[in-house]
């Protein structure tokens, strides 16, 4: 009867050793803000040179953030207005992990990126005309593509190595070489132009500011 007594008591007591008061952590995350992509996957490497914008998940959890290897990109807090943000600078080809810290310097979640060095700009052009819009994608600098004079073009700046795209936005300097009135609408040194095309050859000419790349894209209007 003992025996049946002390076995009894010990099953009694394994529910409430399992049972604990303490919640699950939670795990804080990184989402993208802004990666010079319309479709931020941070899966995708970031080219050497480039930015990219993220902001903690959930909020209010995760008060600063720092980067364990510091020579392959460095860290900054705040983009535009948005709440507990910061912006990621490439600097060298490698894999960085940013470490999400709380009030008490503990680490709530972590964000790894990969760096790699892209060796070529593409573009991306979309044509504006009166009948619609179409695009022409992955335009190689110098390969002379042949366009309606009366149309606007608007040029994308896309960095890539061999044939993957990388994240991140970078600024460039912009020089056009433009013939028979055509002008230039708008551009932005993050790699964006606006072009209102006349007959003729037009070509615009992007350079990195961060590294050696740079493209001349040329436009040839009928």
């Amino acid at each position: 009867m003992k025996l049946l007594s002390l076995l009894a008591a010990s099953t009694l007591l394994l529910p409430l050793a399992a049972c604990s008061d303490e919640p699950d952590p939670i795990v804080v995350s990184a989402t993208p803000l802004a990666c010079g992509r319309q479709i931020c996957e941070l899966e995708r490497p970031v080219a050497v040179g480039a930015k990219v914008a993220f902001q903690t998940t959930p909020l209010g959890i995760a008060t600063s953030a720092r980067v364990v290897e510091g020579a392959v990109a460095t860290l900054e807090a705040g983009f535009l207005q948005a709440e507990e943000a910061y912006t990621l600078t490439a600097v060298a080809p490698g894999r960085v992990t940013v470490e999400l810290l709380d009030a008490d310097a503990q680490v709530v979640g972590t964000q790894v990126f990969d760096v790699a060095a892209a060796d070529h700009l593409e573009a991306t052009i979309t044509l504006t005309t009166a009948a619609g819009t179409s695009q022409l994608d992955r335009v190689t600098a110098e390969q002379p593509q042949s366009v309606p004079a009366a149309a606007t073009a608007r040029i994308a700046i896309d960095q890539r190595r061999g044939a993957d795209s990388l994240l991140g936005w970078s600024e460039y300097t912009f020089e056009p070489s433009l013939t028979g009135g055509a002008r230039v609408v708008r551009w932005d040194r993050e790699g964006n132009a606006t072009i209102e095309l006349a007959a003729g050859q037009q070509a615009v000419e992007f350079k990195s500011t961060s590294t050696a790349l740079q493209g001349r894209f040329v436009l040839a209007a009928r």
